[in-house]
């Protein structure tokens, strides 16, 4: 009998022009740690051409990492509502002056400020949309960087706290609608008109109209 031979898994490469949307078994399932980082350098590096952050699960890879944004150059153009409050929402338009990106691997967080703030959020795997959620207006952190740094105790404010609670929801298989402030008056609002395509090509009918709340017709008579 001939011996097996066990190859190391690698991670496959990235099509980001396939990223998965709501109803995609992968935005639903607790994502798994990075064992090493070497694997995801491939997937980190596609993934910094198209989003101000990104986690894993958005392109169908269940692992423990995400792209946070750390600045956006003075000037630069984003392509949605042009609010950089609105985590996995905005794409870079100018080429010349691209964000900065961290790669965030196995991120924890250890503590929370009592003080909250809402605002508005948007996710790529639901396109089109927005709704304000609270999150803890400051955060400490610990994350490994895509060089191998552990990076502990980091403490984020504002809208850096807001993208690193949106991002880690989504590694356990949590999205932003989950969390929807329903005392508002819209608590979802549309925000681009091409919004009712995409419920009709990419995202699962099931598990939208499964939310009571999500009322297209609503949402859009005042057109």
């Amino acid at each position: 009998m001939g011996r097996k031979v066990f190859r190391k898994k690698k991670v496959r490469a990235v099509d980001m022009h396939r990223l998965v949307y709501l109803g995609n078994a992968a935005l639903r399932t607790v994502s798994r740690d990075v064992k090493d980082v070497m694997q995801i350098v491939p997937v980190v590096k596609a993934m910094k051409s198209i989003v101000v952050s990104s986690p894993s699960p958005q392109v169908g890879v269940n692992q423990r990492f995400f792209l946070m944004i750390e600045s956006i150059p003075q000037g630069n153009v984003a392509f949605g509502l042009c609010n950089a409050s609105s985590p996995c929402i905005c794409r870079v338009v100018d080429d010349d002056t691209p964000f900065t990106y961290e790669a965030v691997i196995n991120p924890v967080i250890n503590s929370k400020s009592a003080a909250v703030t809402k605002d508005f959020e948007g996710c790529l795997s639901f396109p089109g949309y927005q709704g304000v959620v609270s999150r803890a207006e400051v955060i400490d952190v610990t994350y490994t960087t895509l060089d191998g740094r552990k990076i502990e105790n980091r403490t984020l404010a504002n809208l850096h706290a807001r993208v690193f609670q949106h991002e880690l929801d989504h590694l356990d298989g949590v999205m932003f609608l989950d969390k929807i402030d329903m005392s508002v008056r819209s608590p979802l609002i549309v925000v681009w008109r091409s919004s009712l395509l995409h419920r009709q090509t990419l995202i699962h009918d099931d598990e939208f109209r499964s939310r009571d709340y999500l009322d297209l017709q609503m949402l859009l008579k005042d057109d």
